[in-house]
Formats: C-alpha cells, structure tokens, sequence
C-alpha cells in the first residue's frame, strides 16, 4: 500500500511541478509596441509608407515575421466579406529583434518595416483598412504571439515624418 501512495504522490507531485513549469513559461511571451501611425516619406523620388514595432522585453525576439494588408470590404447578400490584398514589404523577416536596453543608442530594440505601396492611391475608401501583423517568438521560452494593428481611416492613420527613436511611436 506504501508503494502505491507513493507512485501517487510522485505521479501528483509531478503533474503539478509540469503545470506551474508550463504556466511560467506561458506567461513569458513577447511583447512588442506596434506604432499607432504610419509614417510617409519620399526617398529617391519615391513615397514610402513606414511601420514602426518596439520590443519591450528585457530579452530578444525571434523569428519575427511581419505582414501588411489592405482590407477591402465588399458587400454581398447577408453581410460584409473582407478581401486582404497583402502590401509588399521590402523585408518582412528579421531573425533577432533586440531586447529592449535603455543604454541602445542605435535602438536595435526597434525596428522599421517599409512598403513601397502607394497607400494614399490604394487605401481610397472609407471601408477599407490597413491590417499590420507582426508575429514574434520569445528567445528563452520559445513561445509565440501575433500582435495586430488596424489602421481605420487614412487620415488620421498617415503622417508626413519619420517615427520617433526608441519605444516612442509618434511620428514627427
């Protein structure tokens, strides 16, 4: 009887350390900033449409895969269907995104994502919106998270200027 109370406890015992184990590391996602704005520029005689992500962690990110979209809603018997018309990135992959350190003076915690898209010709309805994803892997516990930001009206969405540095996300 010994032997099985024992076999139980340890069975238990076991369990519960899995558990907390699991649940200490699920509490241990990325946490990225996502810029509320999208910055435009011209550079070579050409606009640039800039989206700005911010890790906030004291460790890096990585496999971090971003995506841009522009969300056409069309109207059908019943309701809305939403058409994603993905915006071509000049990259859309980095391997490490830094963790955050305030003595960064280059801000490699911060990164800039850019499309080349003419968003102030195709984002031309009230309807439509601009869908920004981002998904990053924590560098210690391995787990994932999507982040998303919706962009809804283009006028309050887009602003002439560059992001700030560091974890400011206005664009001046």
């Amino acid at each position: 009887m010994d032997i099985i109370n024992s076999i139980i406890s340890g069975v238990i015992a076991g369990v519960i350390a899995s558990a907390a184990f699991i649940f200490y590391l699920s509490r241990n996602k990325p946490a990225l900033k996502l810029s509320k704005f999208i910055a435009r520029r011209t550079k070579n005689g050409q606009k640039e449409f800039i989206f700005k992500i911010a890790n906030t962690l004291p460790r890096s990110c990585i496999n971090v895969k971003v995506n841009a979209a522009i969300v056409k809603a069309t109207n059908v018997e019943g309701g809305v269907n939403n058409c994603h018309e993905n915006l071509n990135l000049v990259n859309s992959y980095l391997f490490r995104l830094s963790r955050y350190d305030k003595q960064d003076l280059q801000g490699y915690y911060a990164w800039r994502f850019v499309t080349t898209a003419d968003l102030d010709d195709i984002w031309n309805s009230e309807e439509d919106t601009i869908e920004f994803q981002v998904m990053a892997t924590d560098s210690y516990t391995g787990f994932s998270k999507v982040f998303s930001q919706i962009f809804r009206l283009k006028r309050n969405s887009i602003k002439d200027g560059a992001h700030k540095f560091g974890l400011e996300m206005d664009v001046t």
